[in-house]
C-alpha cells in the first residue's frame, strides 16, 4: 500500500463552511480523493486555547455529499485544546475530513 502526502488543506480546497466554526455553523468538512490505497493521516492542530474542536473521517456511499448513509470510519475527540489527529489505512474512494466545533 503506497503513502502519499497531499498536503495541508489550504483554503482553495471546497470547505463547506469556508474554513469557519461558529455557534450557528459548528461544523465544516472537507472532501477528497483517493486515487489508489493508501494512509490517511488527518492532523487538526493549533486550536486556540479555551476552544475545543473534534475531527471525524467518513467514507462516501457514492453520491458526493457527507450525508447520513456514509459511514464514519473513525474520530478523534480530544478534550480542550488538545490535536487531533487520525491515521487510517483506506482504499481508493471519496472521503469527508469534518471537524466540529465542541466548545467556545
Amino acid at each position: 500500500m503506497a503513502n502519499y502526502n497531499v498536503g495541508i488543506l489550504q483554503t482553495s480546497v471546497n470547505a463547506q463552511n469556508n474554513h469557519t466554526l461558529t455557534s450557528s455553523a459548528p461544523t465544516d468538512v472537507f472532501k477528497f480523493e483517493l486515487n489508489q490505497s493508501g494512509t490517511i493521516n488527518l492532523n487538526l492542530h493549533d486550536i486556540s486555547s479555551g476552544d475545543d474542536a473534534d475531527l471525524y473521517l467518513y467514507r462516501d456511499n457514492g453520491n458526493g455529499y457527507l450525508d447520513s448513509g456514509d459511514t464514519r470510519i473513525t474520530s478523534s475527540r480530544n478534550g480542550g485544546n488538545s490535536n487531533d489527529t487520525i491515521a487510517h489505512s483506506a482504499t481508493a474512494g471519496t472521503y469527508f475530513a469534518e471537524v466540529e466545533r465542541y466548545a467556545n
